[in-house]
């Protein structure tokens, strides 16, 4: 069992990586494999030399170690969910697996992912609790006043934008002349 926050890409490379660890301790004399995958993304990243994260890498390290010992292995994308007999086989156990509460964990990595959108949530929670208590910037409160909301929006900053969200420069003046406030 797999820590609830694992990726499927991750628990797909966590599988491959596993098989080659089979493959490799297997004594035969034919010494070639091929390992399917449903996971498009598993091969293209293999293939893409600038991609460096823990599976991937792992993977190319096993795939070299392998080699050394003369096992030529392939590793291919299959389509999902079309009936193919092993891929829908895998899938089901896998599930299994999955939703099986009798299974101890057996693989506590979390993604770095993961940490990285919690540490994210926790920081704008802080962020929004500062913004609440704060006595300062009443009139860019009035534009944003929920701090995750601000940081979906794309604004391109300017000068005037700044003066308008701020309420500094002449812009009260300029609006109080206009009898707007």
């Amino acid at each position: 069992m797999l820590n609830k926050r694992f990726t499927n890409n991750q628990a797909e490379q966590l599988a491959i990586l596993r098989a080659l660890e089979y493959t490799e301790n297997t004594q035969t004399e034919d010494k070639t494999a091929t390992v399917y995958t449903d996971n498009r993304m598993t091969p293209d990243s293999l293939k893409n030399c600038k991609l460096h994260t823990f599976y991937i890498e792992e993977i190319r390290r096993k795939l070299t170690e392998i080699g050394k010992i003369n096992w030529k292995i392939k590793i291919c994308w299959v389509k999902a969910h079309v009936g193919i007999r092993e891929n829908e086989l895998a899938d089901t156990l896998a599930k299994e697996a999955a939703t099986n509460e009798d299974i101890t964990e057996s693989y506590k990595q979390v993604p770095k992912s993961v940490v990285i959108s919690g540490l994210e949530g926790i920081s704008v929670e802080k962020w929004q609790r500062e913004w609440d208590q704060t006595t300062k910037g009443r009139t860019t409160k009035e534009y944003f006043l929920v701090v995750s909301e601000r940081l979906k929006i794309k604004i391109k900053i300017t000068q005037n934008s700044t003066f308008m969200v701020t309420g500094h420069g002449n812009i009260r003046s300029y609006l109080h002349r206009f009898k707007i406030i």
